[in-house]
Parts: structure tokens; sequence; C-alpha cells
């Protein structure tokens, strides 16, 4: 019996050396990356202060050396550092997405001012559909449309018949304007 406690007590006393090697070995891992990670940081705020310090000197002159000397993602674990990179694409989109819709409201804004302050030039817009968007915008609909039947009255008169034709607004009519469906031409 004291001999199977004793091979017990052994296995143990051997299973807790294991684990306070490995602790060790984990505590050097640590400190290594801590002082890796201490280096590498003294670096950057080295190089950060003297840009500073050269920056009072040389005023205006002065142009940044950019340098990175401490990655943090270096000293995360490989789970950690996927997380944190799926979250950066993440916000990379997102601010992407809100850069591109603000280029198109400045550009948007951009015509309105060009417009506001009589410097419009239809011969820059190769789209149509854009020169008349800008017409609308500063005379409104109405008048844009009343102004290109002044220009062109017979073919604006021909495409507004055939609009309304195509959405069943005109019935056919016979030559003394007597609608065809009445007369039984249809």
């Amino acid at each position: 019996e004291n001999r199977a406690k004793a091979e017990a007590l052994e296995k143990y006393n051997e299973a807790l050396q294991a684990r306070m090697e490995t602790l060790e070995y984990h505590l050097r891992d640590r400190s290594r990356q801590l002082s890796s990670c201490r280096h590498a940081y003294f670096l950057e705020i080295t190089h950060l202060r003297n840009q500073v310090y050269i920056q009072k000197i040389e005023g205006e002159s002065f142009e940044a050396v950019e340098a990175y000397f401490f990655d943090p993602s270096e000293f995360l674990e490989d789970e950690l550092r996927l997380q944190l990179n799926d979250k950066i694409k993440l916000s990379v989109k997102v601010y992407h997405d809100r850069i591109l819709e603000m280029k198109r409201k400045m550009e948007e804004l951009e015509k309105r001012l060009e417009i506001a302050s009589g410097g419009y030039d239809a011969s820059r817009y190769d789209n149509l559909e854009q020169v008349l968007g800008i017409l609308c915008s500063k005379h409104g609909g109405v008048k844009t449309v009343a102004a290109m039947k002044t220009i062109d009255e017979k073919n604006m008169i021909r495409f507004a018949e055939r609009w309304a034709k195509d959405r069943g607004m005109i019935v056919p009519t016979d030559d003394k304007g007597k609608a065809l469906a009445e007369a039984g031409g249809l």
C-alpha cells in the first residue's frame, strides 16, 4: 500500500515538474516578447521625439520621416490577431464606403455651386441625363421641358405622344377623332 502511494506521489511530482518547466518556458518566452516589445516601442518613441525636435528647428521646411519600429500585432496570439484583422478589414470597408458616398455628395455639391455661381458649361459634360439633371435643379423640371419644346417642338410632341400611348393614356382614333375601340375598329 505504501509503495502504491509512493508511486502515485512520484508520478504526481513528475507531472508538477513538467508543468513547472512548461510554465518557466512560457515565462521566459513572455519576458523575451516583453523585452522585444519594450525595445521597439522605445525606438519608435525616440524617433518621434527626434521628429518633434527637428520640426521645431526646421519649421515650415520640415518633412517628416516615417519609421515604424513597434508593431503591436507582432505580440498578439494568432487567434486574437485574426480577430483583430477581421475587425480592421470591416472598419476599412465601412469607412471606404463612407468616403465614396462623401465623394459623390461632394461632386453633386460642386455641380450645384457651379450652377449657382453661373459658371455652368454644358460642353464639359458627356452625360445628357447629368446635364438635364443640372438644368432641372437650377430651373425646375417644367421650365426645362418647356425650353426643350421651344427648341424642338415637333420631336417633343412626337415623343410625348409615343410616351403617353405606350402607357395607355392615348386611345387610337380614326380620321374624325372618334375612338376606334368605340366604333368596333379594335
